[in-house]
């Protein structure tokens, strides 16, 4: 005999809906106190509901992160204009002139990490910079670790374009 389970059945009802609800609106006290306790979605969904989201195109790929942008501002540099580009001879770095933020006086909570390819970082110059993580310095204040569905390569020469959003879940 097989029993109903009435939660279950009403998350997967609402699969293709979720994704669409824009939890960043939503007070962070309701967010915690109704929505996941309620098991609309988990407390770690919650945490990153407000991160801010940057993604790399080059050349059809597309390589991402995720990261706490409360200190640096990142996400007010994207909303007064969507996107960005940059042209570059190298297939190990991409620096975004126009984007130059303070470095943070707190110490980054990304490490550098094996398996790991690419990350986001502020330069020691301040400049907003895409790296391989064969050119990672000690000086770079890593902002988050980049992933991509498939291998993501730099094309030397092809426009790279960077945007950011708000992160939902």
């Amino acid at each position: 005999m097989k029993i109903f389970n009435l939660v279950e059945s009403i998350k997967a009802d609402l699969a293709d809906v979720i994704p669409n609800v824009p939890f960043y609106k939503m007070d962070k006290s309701f967010l915690t106190h109704f929505v996941v306790a309620k098991g609309i979605i988990s407390a770690d969904q919650a945490s990153h509901v407000f991160d801010t989201l940057v993604e790399i195109t080059n050349n059809g790929d597309v390589v991402s992160g995720a990261f706490k942008d409360d200190d640096i501002g990142i996400l007010r540099s994207f909303k007064k204009k969507k996107s960005r580009q940059s042209t570059r001879q190298s297939t190990k770095k991409i620096r975004f002139l126009s984007l130059k933020f303070p470095i943070p006086s707190t110490p980054s909570t990304v490490t550098k990490m094996a398996g790991v390819e690419w990350y986001l970082c502020l330069a020691k110059d301040q400049v907003l910079t895409f790296k391989h993580h064969s050119m990672v310095e000690r000086s770079d204040y890593l902002l988050t670790e980049m992933r991509s569905d498939t291998e993501f390569q730099l094309t030397p020469n092809a426009t790279t374009f960077i945007t950011g959003r708000i992160n939902n879940i």
